[in-house]
């Protein structure tokens, strides 16, 4: 692996962790209304949306991309349990 490249996966690998940062604080409320059948769909898409804009700078970085899908999933999973409730 030459010097570039090495440069690369060390920049992605800081891009990945400041993403991991951005997306650990609270980066919203977002609540779901079990009586309204909508309500989970509108926070989902209020969820991804609001992910997206956190990791936006670091679009272009795979690593990034493969965080946000694994936070994406475990906040809809969250989501979903709270409209069960």
């Amino acid at each position: 692996m030459g010097a570039s490249a090495l440069k690369k996966v060390q920049r992605e690998f800081q891009e990945a962790g400041e993403a991991l940062e951005a997306l650990e604080v609270e980066i919203g409320t977002i609540r779901v209304d079990p009586n309204d059948p909508q309500s989970l769909e509108r926070a989902l898409e209020e969820m991804k949306q609001t992910v997206d804009q956190k990791i936006a700078c670091y679009r272009e970085n795979q690593l990034v991309k493969t965080v946000a899908e694994k936070a994406r999933g475990v906040f809809e999973e969250q989501l979903r349990e709270q409209a069960r409730k």
